[in-house]
């Protein structure tokens, strides 16, 4: 039990971050596709590709 307890306080629910944060690349990049690249666009996606990197580099923790 204590291993599933830090387990949760440690890492989350770090596989719904992965898929979020990949899930909200690819709106942005959709929207650029159908809209084309602004500079707000760019800084969103910059944003959003260091947020799914952080989570990734943490789920590759998870899996050691």
């Amino acid at each position: 039990m204590a291993l599933k307890d830090w387990n949760r306080t440690t890492f989350g629910v770090i596989h719904f971050e992965v898929t979020e944060a990949t899930s909200n690349i690819n709106v942005i990049q959709e929207e650029v596709d159908n809209s084309g690249a602004t500079n707000d666009l760019r800084d969103q996606e910059k944003a959003a590709q260091i947020s799914l990197e952080k989570v990734l580099d943490t789920e590759e923790i998870f899996w050691q």
